[in-house]
């Protein structure tokens, strides 16, 4: 399997597609340009987009903790 991707700056990036189909039948999808993390055990989608998509996060039962600049922050964890 060959997959193609672009370096920049010491990151690998990959093209992905998350598509949703909603319950009228209608597909909505997104594409994005993501960092290839080799050890990462998930991966961080903009809460925007997810919205955009369909995703209700206020859904989510489970949650996450992330390290950004401003601290440790709490984030809805879901499954695409």
């Amino acid at each position: 399997m060959k997959i193609p991707f672009k370096a920049e700056y010491g990151l690998i990036y990959v093209v992905a597609k998350i598509f949703r189909t909603r319950a009228s039948g209608k597909v909505r999808d997104l594409i994005l340009n993501l960092a290839l993390d080799t050890g990462a055990t998930g991966t961080v989608i903009s809460q925007k987009r997810l919205i955009g998509l369909g995703y209700d996060l206020n859904d989510s039962e489970d949650e996450m903790f992330i390290t950004t600049g401003s601290g440790l922050i709490s984030v809805p964890k879901i499954r695409i």
